[in-house]
């Protein structure tokens, strides 16, 4: 069987220049790719496929090799960015041209793409911690038996009991980052919906005043105003 052209490969990185230098597989599988990092939490792969490397190249280092990148990794949230940059190219050709082709078709795309990760990363776990807060605040409210959790991405719930009426309940959903909360109430007494009615109407007629507040009024006896002719 071929032996990963480690030797190679190791030639082209040290062509990329400073910051870029070999490392350890993350995932432990150096036997079919080789791990690039720039020290600082940075790095991409350079991957030959399992089955081009269990036979011999018609040519010598005649492996086609895929390059992408590893991107930031925070429990639950996972980077959706579709644009992430991939290369591939001949590992025959000659590696001050591979060199030039990753430095101008890949790393600015990549570097770029990592920071987009990294901001919207930052984006959902501030998000996160915001829906928990809001969350949390409303499981105090409602002191009665009841949770709350992250059920799935985006999603906050809180579940509570609505004592005094028996049976009665809320199912919340807070969503985004808090601005916006899902509710569903079970075995509500009706009386109690129409005080949650007057709320609304009341706060209806709240951002209607709001929206079409008056100026102040002027005091007209302090004007100088000029007698008609």
């Amino acid at each position: 069987m071929p032996e990963f052209p480690r030797a190679r490969i190791a030639e082209l990185v040290a062509l990329l220049g400073s910051p870029w230098r070999l490392d350890n597989c993350p995932y432990n599988l150096d036997d079919e790719r080789q791990f690039v990092t720039d020290g600082r939490g940075r790095g991409f792969w350079l991957r030959i496929d399992r089955r081009q490397l269990d036979r011999e190249p018609a040519k010598p280092h005649g492996y086609r090799v895929t390059v992408w990148g590893r991107y930031p990794q925070i429990p639950g949230h996972f980077f959706t960015d579709k644009g992430r940059p991939e290369i591939g190219f001949d590992l025959s050709r000659p590696l001050t041209t591979l060199a030039k082709d990753m430095r101008r078709r890949f790393l600015p795309q990549f570097e770029a793409a990592y920071s987009r990760a990294v901001d919207e990363l930052h984006a959902r776990v501030s998000a996160a911690d915001k829906r928990a807060a809001v969350a949390k605040a409303l499981l105090e409210r409602f002191p009665q038996r009841g949770w709350e959790g992250e059920m799935r991405p985006g999603v906050h719930r809180v579940c509570v009991d609505l004592e005094p009426h028996p049976g009665a309940s809320a199912d919340m959903e807070v969503r985004q980052a808090g601005e916006v909360v899902d509710v569903q109430l079970r075995n509500v007494d009706p009386r109690d919906l129409e005080a949650l009615w007057a709320l609304f109407e009341q706060r209806r007629a709240e951002r209607l005043a709001s929206a079409f507040d008056t100026p102040a009024r002027v005091d007209l006896s302090t004007l100088d105003v000029m007698p008609l002719a």
